[in-house]
């Protein structure tokens, strides 16, 4: 039943939103989609998170998962390393994290290696999580 209420609350926000939902989309799908990006945006520092277990958590697919993030020009895998490279970035820039290593920061924002995490925050910021840190802190 908890469920779906959120299904149902899902579908109202999506339906407030007046471009979220192309005319050749459902609004389940689109309901389907934004309860998927909640959950990642919720559980995105869990080293377990994988296209497997959001789907699982969503009650569908993992298929179909990939179909209505494609429906939106969307790729799982992307917006699970963006929001784990947010995390990061917010992390290297916080005071209270100046003691821990830049491995240790990847981890608990949900990277299992260093050096994926490394060329993933160099491509998406133009330098290496260590040059990142070193500039902000002049």
């Amino acid at each position: 039943l908890r469920e779906h209420l959120l299904d149902l609350i899902i579908l109202l926000m999506v339906n407030d939103k007046s471009d979220a939902v192309s005319p050749e989309e459902s609004s389940i799908k689109a309901a389907h989609r934004e309860r998927a990006i909640a959950h990642i945006q919720y559980r995105h520092s869990d080293p377990q998170l994988t296209p497997k277990s959001i789907a699982a958590a969503c009650g569908i697919s993992v298929g179909y998962l990939h179909k209505i993030f494609h429906a939106a020009d969307l790729r799982v895998e992307h917006l699970l390393y963006e929001q784990r490279l947010q995390t990061c970035r917010s992390m290297l820039l916080s005071a209270a994290h100046r003691g821990q290593s830049v491995q240790q920061i990847a981890f608990k924002s949900g990277f299992n290696h260093p050096s994926h995490f490394s060329r993933l925050f160099k491509q998406r910021y133009g330098m290496s999580p260590s040059e990142f840190r070193a500039t902000q802190a002049e």
